[in-house]
């Protein structure tokens, strides 16, 4: 009888422990997302830009869809466009050191055909919530009929930043 009330004892307690009222707990997390962007720009079609006779000068050349642009990001974005110096580099015998580069054009969401210059210059915006988006941008070139024949070059910086 002694071991059932020392049993008791200790039992009892933890009985009424036990049903005493219900609790609650909260307790708090956190999570951090951190801002993600990624770029990737191709040329879709990458046949030589030419011209061959004065009317292609005069008329000019446009390429729909000639830069794919894949944009990632979690973010609202933008994308500017700019070259690195106003002239094109002269690639060959008889290429002029000051063809402008303005003679190129590019056209994203953001309205019209927008010059090529030195100087970012927004062409696509972010128009949806999507984390992936794929755009294609137009290119038009027209030189003017003074620019001389040759070959020409220039790199094309487009960059991806926060709205």
């Amino acid at each position: 009888m002694k071991k059932l009330f020392i049993i008791s004892f200790f039992l009892i307690p933890l009985f009424v422990m036990g049903q005493t009222g219900s609790g609650m707990q909260t307790v708090a997390g956190s999570v951090e997302i951190q801002a993600l962007q990624d770029l990737k720009v191709e040329i879709v079609d990458p046949s030589p830009l030419s011209f061959n006779d004065p009317q292609e000068i005069e008329k000019g050349i446009l390429r729909p869809g000639y830069y794919r642009l894949t944009i990632i990001s979690n973010v609202p974005w933008l994308i500017t466009v700019e070259t690195n110096t106003p002239f094109f580099k002269p690639a060959s015998v008889g290429a002029a050191p000051n063809a402008n580069i303005s003679m190129v054009e590019v056209k994203g969401n953001k309205g019209g055909f927008i010059h090529l210059t030195n100087t970012p210059q927004t062409v696509l915006v972010s128009e949806t919530n999507a984390i992936k988006t794929v755009f294609y941008l137009d290119l038009r070139i027209k030189p003017s009929v003074l620019t001389s024949g040759g070959k020409y070059s220039s790199p094309v910086l487009f960059v991806l930043s926060p709205q």
